[in-house]
C-alpha cells in the first residue's frame, strides 16, 4: 500500500482549508452575500424536499398497505357461529357509496367472550352504536348531508384510532351488529391478511416508471440551476481574492466551497421543509391520495445519495462555470467570446433517448429477463429525451438572439441580454421539461384511460327516477325494503325481480310483475308467464327449449320450458345496467315465483335528483347492506388501480409545478440582483422604468415561446414512444389518443406562469433601480 507523501498531506490540507475559506466567505460576507446565500439555499432545499417526498412514496405506499392488511377481517361462512370462532367476532360488510365517495365499514358483534378487536377500536360498538374516522364524523356534521345521517343513525361514541385507518381523510367507520342480522353475518377467521398482495399489472408499473421520470428530471434541472444562484456576484468577489495573493486555482477551490456552503444550507432547508410537508400529510389529500405522517419516510439509499449529490453536484457545476472566465487580480474577465453552441451533442443526446425507449420495444422476446429491464430502460430513456430537450432550448435561443433585430427598445434590450446571460435560459429549460413531462403524461392518461377503460367499463347512472336496490351482504327482507321504501315521499312504484340462471351457459332471466316490465321494456301486451327479451340481448332463449334452471341464490333447480319470445325495444336504458335482459311476466310458474327477490325497483319523480339517496336512507333502515345498482364507479378492479395510479401522477405534477413557480421566482429575483448595476445606470441614462419592466417580461418571454413550441412536440412524440413500450406489456393499446384542449391548456398555463413570475418581480424591479445602485467599488 502507497503511503501518503508530506507534500501530498498538506496539500491537502490546504485545499481543505480553502472549502471551508470559501464556506466561511459566503457565511460572513455581510447582508448582500447572506441574501445570495438564503435564495440559492431555498432554491436548493425547494428541490430536495421534493426529491426526499419521492424518495419516501414507497415506505408511504407501504406503511399504507400494512394499515389495510392488519385491518383485514378474513371471514368464514356466513350464519355459522360458536365455540369454532377463533376471534369470538362476527362481521359484515356493509360499505356505502355517497356522492361519489366509498365509504368503507363494517357491523362488528360478538360471538362469544373477550371478541378480539380490529386495529384503531378500544372496545366493540354494540347494536345502535357507532365508531367512524375522524373524516366521516366531520362528513357527517356538514350541512347537506343530512341523507347520509339517515343511513348511519346509530350513536357516534368514539373515533377509529390511526392504526386503523389507511390515511387521516379516510372515510370508515364501524357499525354494532343488529341481532335481526346475526344470521346473515360472517365469523371472523382472522383479523389481518398474511397473504401477500399481488404485484401491480406490468402495464400500472410501466405509467408509474414514466411519470417518474418525467417528474424527477425538471426537480434535477431545478436544483442544478438554484446551485448557480449569486454565480456573478461570487466571481467578482473571487478577484478580490485574487488581489490578496490567492492563485487562479486556490480562487477556484475557494469557490467551490461557496458552492459548497450554499448545498450543505440547501440540504438543512430542504429537510426542514420536508418535514413540514410531512406534517401537513395529515391535513392535505390530492384526489383522494393521502398518507399518515409516520409513513412519509424517504428511502434510506436514496436519501445517502442526495446528501452526497448535491454538495458534489454544486461544487461541479461552480467549477464547471468557471471553466472560460478569466479570474485577475482587478476583475473578472472571459478568455474569449462565448463559442457558438454546438448542436451535434444536443441532438446525439434526445436521439440516445429515442433510440433507447425503441430498442425497448422488441424486448419482449427474450422473456423475463426483459421484462425486468424494460422499467429500467424506459426510466432511461425518458430522462435522456428530456434532458436532450433541456439542452437543446439553449442552442435555440441563442440562435434567436442572434438573428433577431426587433424594432423595439425593451425587446432589443431582452434579447441583447439572452446573448451574455445564461441563468434566464437555464430556468426556461426547467419549465421546458415540466411542460413536455405533464404533456406526455396527459397523452398516456387519456390514451390509456380510452383504450383499456371505455365508457362501458362504468355502471351507467341509469334513467332519471329510477333507483334498482339490491342486498350486498346477504338477502334483505324484500317485504320490509318495500314498505320502508313505500314511506318515501314521491315514490311512484315499486317492483321485485328474481333471477335465474341456465346450468351450463349461465343464461339469466329476471322474474317480475307486468307493471314493472310495462316500465322497463316499453311493452303494452304483458301476460302472465310470457318472455320478453330486449333486440339487443346475446342470452338468446328458443320458444319450446326446456332450460335448467338454478335460483340466483337458495332453491332447487327445475326445467323450465321456454315459452313464446317477443321482442322488445330495451326501454328506459336496460342495456346499460348489469342485469338480465330476457325478462319473465310473474303469475304463470310458482316456481319462478317463490325464487328469492334479488333486486327492488323503485320508480319516482324524473326531475328528483335526491330520489335515490332518499330511498337508500330509508331501505338501509332495514339493512344496511343494501345499495342501488346504477353508481358511477368501476366494475372493474383494474380500473379502480388505474384511477389510484392518475390521482397519484396528478398529485405529483401539482407539486412539481409548484417548485417550478417558486424556483422560476427565485431564480429572478437574483437575476434582478445581479443586474442591479447595469439597470440603475440605464434609469440614470433616462430609460423609463416602464421600458425596463418591459425588457424584463421578453426576457423571459422568448425562451419561453420557444420552449413552448418545442415542447408540444416533444411531448406528444414521447408519449408516442412510452405507449408503445407500454403496449407491449399485455395492454389493448394500440394507437395514440390526444386530446389537443388539454395540451393547449398545458401551454397555456406554461405561459401564464412566466408572466405571472414576471409581474411578480416588478416590485424588486422598482428598488433596483434606485440612485444607490450606481455605487460601485
Amino acid at each position: 500500500m502507497t503511503q501518503r507523501s508530506p507534500v501530498d498531506e498538506v496539500r491537502i490540507g490546504q485545499w481543505l482549508g480553502e472549502l471551508l475559506l470559501g464556506t466561511r466567505l459566503a457565511l460572513t460576507g455581510g447582508r448582500a452575500a447572506w441574501a445570495r446565500l438564503m435564495l440559492s439555499a431555498v432554491g436548493i432545499g425547494l428541490g430536495v424536499m421534493v426529491l426526499l417526498l419521492a424518495a419516501s412514496v414507497g415506505n408511504a405506499q407501504q406503511g399504507k398497505a400494512d394499515r389495510i392488511a392488519a385491518r383485514e377481517l378474513a371471514t368464514g361462512e356466513p350464519g355459522k357461529t360458536g365455540a369454532g370462532n377463533p376471534t369470538h367476532l362476527l362481521a359484515r360488510q356493509v360499505g356505502q357509496y355517497w356522492r361519489g365517495q366509498y365509504i368503507a365499514g363494517a357491523e362488528l358483534g360478538a360471538d362469544g367472550d373477550a371478541p378480539r378487536l380490529p386495529p384503531g377500536l378500544d372496545r366493540l360498538p354494540g347494536p345502535g352504536e357507532l365508531v367512524t374516522s375522524p373524516a366521516l364524523s366531520r362528513l357527517l356534521a356538514q350541512p347537506g348531508n343530512e341523507l347520509l345521517r339517515e343511513r348511519l343513525p346509530a350513536k357516534e361514541i368514539g373515533h377509529i384510532g390511526d392504526a386503523g385507518l389507511d390515511r387521516p381523510g379516510e372515510l370508515f367507520f364501524y357499525v354494532g351488529l343488529p341481532e335481526q342480522q346475526r344470521a346473515q353475518a360472517s365469523p371472523v377467521l382472522r383479523i389481518g391478511n398474511t397473504v401477500d398482495t399481488p404485484p401491480m399489472d406490468e402495464m400500472f408499473q410501466l405509467l408509474l416508471t414514466a411519470a417518474a421520470a418525467a417528474l424527477l428530471v425538471p426537480i434535477g434541472v431545478f436544483v442544478l440551476v438554484a446551485t448557480q444562484i449569486g454565480a456573478g456576484a461570487r466571481e467578482q468577489r473571487l478577484a478580490s481574492i485574487r488581489l490578496v495573493g490567492a492563485d487562479p486555482g486556490q480562487a477556484r477551490r475557494i469557490a467551490a466551497g461557496e458552492s459548497l456552503a450554499a448545498a450543505l444550507l440547501g440540504l438543512g432547508v430542504g429537510a426542514a421543509l420536508f418535514l413540514l410537508a410531512r406534517s401537513l400529510a395529515a391535513v392535505v389529500e390530492i384526489d383522494q391520495i393521502g398518507f399518515h405522517p409516520a409513513d412519509v419516510v424517504p428511502s434510506a439509499p436514496i436519501t445517502t445519495l442526495l446528501v452526497l449529490g448535491v454538495p458534489a453536484t454544486a461544487v461541479a457545476a461552480a467549477l464547471f462555470a468557471l471553466r472560460r472566465l478569466e479570474i485577475g487580480p482587478l476583475g473578472v474577465v472571459r478568455r474569449a467570446d462565448p463559442p457558438p453552441r454546438r448542436l451535434n451533442w444536443r441532438l446525439a443526446l434526445a436521439g440516445l433517448g429515442v433510440l433507447v425507449l425503441a430498442a425497448n420495444i422488441p424486448l419482449r422476446n427474450f422473456g423475463r429477463v426483459a421484462e425486468d429491464w424494460r422499467g429500467t430502460l424506459l426510466a432511461i430513456g425518458i430522462a435522456l429525451v428530456l434532458a436532450g430537450a433541456a439542452a437543446l432550448l439553449p442552442w435555440l435561443v441563442e440562435r434567436v438572439a442572434e438573428n433577431w433585430r426587433p424594432p423595439w427598445v425593451a425587446a432589443l434590450l431582452a434579447v441583447r441580454r439572452l446573448r451574455f446571460e445564461y441563468a434566464t435560459t437555464r430556468v426556461a429549460a426547467g419549465v421546458v421539461t415540466v411542460l413536455i413531462g405533464a404533456i406526455a403524461l396527459q397523452v398516456l392518461l387519456t390514451t390509456i384511460a380510452r383504450t383499456e377503460f371505455p365508457a362501458s367499463s362504468y355502471s351507467q347512472s341509469g334513467m332519471p327516477g329510477e333507483v334498482m336496490l339490491y342486498g350486498s351482504g346477504g338477502r334483505p327482507d324484500a317485504a320490509r325494503v318495500r314498505a320502508e321504501v313505500g314511506k318515501v315521499p314521491g315514490v311512484i312504484q315499486i317492483g321485485e325481480l328474481r333471477s335465474a340462471y341456465s346450468e351450463g351457459d349461465n343464461r339469466a332471466i329476471q322474474v317480475t310483475d307486468c307493471a314493472t316490465i310495462r316500465q322497463l321494456f316499453g311493452v303494452t301486451d304483458c301476460q302472465p308467464g310470457k318472455v320478453y327479451q330486449a333486440n339487443s340481448s346475446r342470452d338468446q332463449f328458443r320458444p319450446g327449449t326446456v332450460v335448467r334452471m338454478r335460483p340466483n341464490g337458495s332453491g332447487a333447480a327445475f326445467d323450465w320450458r321456454v315459452p313464446a319470445v317477443q321482442r322488445a325495444e330495451s326501454g328506459n336504458g336496460w342495456q346499460g345496467r348489469n342485469l338480465a335482459s330476457t325478462l319473465v311476466a310473474s303469475g304463470a310458474d310458482p316456481r319462478l315465483d317463490t325464487m328469492p327477490v334479488s333486486y327492488i325497483w323503485v320508480r319516482g319523480p324524473t326531475d328528483d335528483p335526491e330520489l335515490g339517496e332518499r330511498v337508500l336512507a330509508a331501505a338501509t333502515r332495514v339493512d344496511l347492506a343494501i345499495r342501488a345498482l346504477d353508481l358511477p364507479v368501476p366494475r372493474n378492479s383494474a380500473m379502480g388501480v388505474f384511477q389510484s395510479v392518475r390521482s397519484g401522477v396528478l398529485a405529483g405534477t401539482v407539486v412539481v409545478v409548484l417548485l417550478a413557480v417558486l424556483s422560476l421566482v427565485v431564480a429572478a429575483v437574483d437575476q434582478l440582483q445581479e443586474r442591479r448595476r447595469q439597470y440603475s445606470v440605464l434609469a440614470a441614462s433616462g430609460v423609463p422604468r416602464r421600458t425596463l419592466g418591459w425588457a424584463t417580461l421578453w426576457q423571459n418571454a422568448v425562451p419561453t415561446a420557444i420552449g413552448l413550441a418545442l415542447a408540444a412536440p416533444a411531448g406528444v412524440g414521447l408519449a408516442a414512444l412510452v405507449l408503445r413500450v407500454i403496449s407491449n406489456s399485455g395492454s389493448r393499446v394500440r394507437e395514440i389518443v390526444v386530446n389537443w384542449g388539454d395540451v393547449a391548456m398545458i401551454l397555456g398555463a406554461g405561459a401564464a406562469l412566466i408572466f405571472l413570475v414576471t409581474l411578480s418581480t416588478l416590485p424588486a424591479l422598482r428598488s433596483a433601480v434606485r440612485p444607490s445602485g450606481l455605487r460601485f467599488e
